[in-house]
C-alpha cells in the first residue's frame, strides 16, 4: 500500500469512527418516550377510563390484552403516549370458581384471577410497551382492584428491566387495606341459597341485573351490573389472605420512584349509586326501597358498626384507601404525593374525575407531564 492508499484509508476509517460517535450520541441524546398506562378494577374494562382519555389525549388511547399491542396511540400536546390494560386474559385458565359454581369468562374483567395473574399481565403490558417504544418511562395510573395489580407487579422480585422502566405510581380509591363490603362473599358462602337468608340472595341477584325493584308503577332497574359471587370480591375483603400476603410484600415497592394516592370521602359504605329514580341514592344496607340485606348479613360485614362509621366513597373506607402508611412502605418521603377529596363522589365516578388525576400526575412528574 502506497502512502496515498495510506492516507485515504486513515480518513475512511475516521470518517467512520466520526459517524459512529455522532450516531451514539444522538441514541443517548434521544428523550425516551412518555407513556401513561391505566390500569381498571373489579367489574370493570379500559372504557372505565374514556372520560379521561377524552379530555387529554382526544380519544387515542390503545388497548394492551396479554401483553399484545395493536394499536399506535397518537401522543397528546403534552408529548405522551396513552395505554390501557384490558384485565381477564387468565380467567379462562385460572380455575378458579365462585360461588354456585360460576366460572371465568373472555369478558370478566379479571374477576377470576388471582393478584398474581393480574400482575402478570401488568409486567407483560410494561414489556410489550418497551419493546415498541425501546427506553420508554412508564407512569402506571390504577383504579380500585387495578392498584393492587399494580403494586403486585411492583413489588415481585424478578424482571427488573421492566420494573426499572416504571418511574411512577398512581392510585385511585384502591382498597390497599381491602374493605368490609367483601366480607359478602364469605357470608354468602356459609349461607348457600335455598337454604337461608333469602333477602341477602335477592341483593345478589338485583345487583347482577336479574331482578328489579317496583315502586307503585315506577321499575327500578338494577344500580349496577355487580355479580358479588365472583372470588375477586374475596380477595378484596378487608380479612382476606390475599390482602394480607400483598401488604406483606410491601417493603419490595422500589424507593426511588414517585408516588400518588387519591381518596375519596364523603360517602357511607353500601352506597352503590347515587341519583336514580324515586330515590337519591342505592345503599346494599339499612331501609330503602330496593333490596336491601339482612340485619344478620350487615351485623357479619359490620360488626357493631354503622355504615357512616365507614364512610369513604361507597366501596372503600376512607382508611382502606392509603397506602403510604402501610407497615414497612419505604417510599421517599419527598416523592409522596396525597390528595385527598371529600365530595360526595362514588367509587365508579373516581375514573372521570380528570381535574383529580392530573392534579396529582402534575405534582408528581411536573413538565413530565404538564409539557411546562
Amino acid at each position: 500500500m502506497n502512502t496515498l492508499q495510506a492516507k485515504n484509508t486513515s480518513l475512511v476509517v475516521g470518517l467512520l469512527a466520526l459517524v459512529f460517535v455522532i450516531g451514539t450520541q444522538a441514541a443517548t441524546a434521544q428523550e425516551p418516550a412518555k407513556v401513561l398506562l391505566l390500569l381498571h378494577g373489579m367489574n370493570s374494562s379500559p372504557d372505565t377510563w374514556n372520560d379521561f382519555i377524552a379530555l387529554k389525549f382526544n380519544n387515542s388511547c390503545a388497548i394492551i390484552t396479554n401483553g399484545v399491542l395493536t394499536e399506535n396511540p397518537s401522543p397528546n400536546p403534552q408529548g405522551v403516549l396513552c395505554y390501557r390494560v384490558r384485565f381477564g386474559s387468565f380467567d379462562l385458565s385460572s380455575g378458579r370458581v365462585g360461588l354456585e359454581g360460576i366460572k371465568g369468562t373472555s369478558s370478566s374483567s379479571g374477576d377470576f384471577s388471582s393478584f398474581r395473574d393480574l400482575r402478570r399481565e401488568v409486567r407483560r403490558a410494561v414489556g410489550a410497551i418497551l419493546d415498541r417504544h425501546g427506553n420508554a418511562e412508564t407512569v402506571l395510573v390504577a383504579h380500585s382492584r387495578g392498584g393492587l395489580a399494580a403494586r403486585a407487579f411492583l413489588q415481585q422480585r424478578a424482571g427488573f428491566r421492566v420494573k426499572a422502566s416504571v418511574v411512577a405510581l398512581l392510585t385511585t380509591g384502591t382498597p390497599h387495606r381491602g374493605t368490609r363490603l367483601g366480607r359478602i362473599y364469605k357470608y354468602l358462602e356459609a349461607n348457600p341459597r335455598g337454604t337461608c337468608c333469602q333477602a341477602d340472595w335477592k341483593v345478589v341477584d338485583f345487583l347482577r341485573g336479574k331482578r328489579r325493584c317496583r315502586v307503585g308503577l315506577i321499575r327500578i332497574e338494577n344500580p349496577t351490573l355487580l355479580d358479588v359471587r365472583r372470588p375477586t370480591i374475596r380477595d378484596l375483603a378487608d380479612d382476606s389472605p390475599a390482602i394480607d400476603k400483598l401488604n406483606a410484600c410491601i417493603t419490595l415497592l422500589p424507593a426511588a420512584i414517585q408516588y400518588g394516592q387519591i381518596v375519596y370521602s364523603g360517602v357511607d359504605l353500601g352506597i352503590l349509586k347515587t341519583n336514580i329514580p324515586v330515590f337519591d341514592e342505592y345503599s346494599v344496607f339499612g331501609d330503602g326501597i330496593c333490596e336491601q340485606l339482612s340485619s344478620e348479613a350487615e351485623r357479619f360485614m359490620l360488626g357493631r358498626n354503622t355504615p357512616s362509621q365507614y364512610s369513604g366513597d361507597g366501596v372503600l373506607p376512607l382508611r382502606t384507601q392509603r397506602y403510604f402508611n402501610l407497615p414497612g412502605f419505604s417510599g421517599d418521603p419527598t416523592k409522596l404525593h396525597r390528595l385527598r377529596v371529600n365530595s360526595g363522589i362514588i367509587h365508579t365516578q373516581e375514573t372521570e374525575q380528570e381535574a383529580h388525576i392530573s392534579a396529582v400526575l402534575a405534582a408528581m412528574m411536573g413538565s413530565w407531564w404538564t409539557g411546562q
